[in-house]
């Protein structure tokens, strides 16, 4: 067993996915990128006392971040100036409380991994490959080494047959310059046409590789 915690995304995510949406976000960063940026600063500040709070509790061995992060929302110089700052104060803080941090980034990764890299984050969960992602475990492993990457496949590929899916995944496991910090998962959500007997038979597989 393994107790988590977890937390909402970076102000600028917070902005595109529950208070303005991803079109007016921008627009309002366009218009007015002043009172904006303070929101975002005032937004920020309360998540920093929330984690204290929360990591105040010595009940966590993780603790999570719930980013959704994906080049189909925004620019990775939008993710630069909006979301590394933030990010990198969240993983300070649980990593100093001696906590496990975990950030969940699905979606599409590829041209943020090197940023991504420089984060003082041990983990990235819902690592998610072509095509609902962008990326392969290979490159996580050469652009990333230090994190720990949770998933390496996608849900479009749990649809195809289950020999299909264990060659795919031990084809890019092959492809990386190791195999260490690499948790093979669904990568999110296992879609419901996934039958248990096809899901054992694949984490079988995998359990093999």
């Amino acid at each position: 067993a393994s107790t988590m915690g977890g937390m909402s995304s970076t102000p600028f995510l917070e902005m595109m996915q529950e208070l303005a949406g991803p079109e007016m976000t921008i627009y309002m960063l366009h218009d007015e990128p002043e009172p904006v940026e303070e929101l975002f600063a005032a937004i920020h500040a309360d998540r920093m006392r929330e984690l204290a709070a929360m990591l105040a509790c010595p009940a966590y061995d993780s603790f999570w971040v719930t980013e959704n992060t994906s080049t189909t929302l925004f620019s990775p110089a939008m993710f630069e100036k909006y979301c590394m700052g933030p990010l990198a104060d969240y993983a300070n803080a649980i990593n100093a409380a001696g906590v496990i941090s975990v950030y969940h980034m699905c979606g599409k990764l590829g041209a943020l991994l090197g940023m991504i890299e420089t984060l003082p984050v041990n983990v990235i969960e819902a690592y998610t490959t072509h095509p609902v992602g962008n990326v392969t475990l290979a490159q996580g492993r050469t652009e990333m080494p230090s994190k720990c990457l949770i998933g390496g496949t996608n849900a479009a590929l749990w649809l195809r047959p289950a020999e299909e899916i264990i060659a795919e995944v031990a084809a890019d496991v092959k492809a990386c310059p190791d195999r260490r910090r690499v948790v093979l998962t669904s990568a999110g959500v296992l879609p419901k046409a996934v039958g248990f007997d096809k899901a054992k038979q694949v984490v079988e597989a995998f359990k093999r590789l």
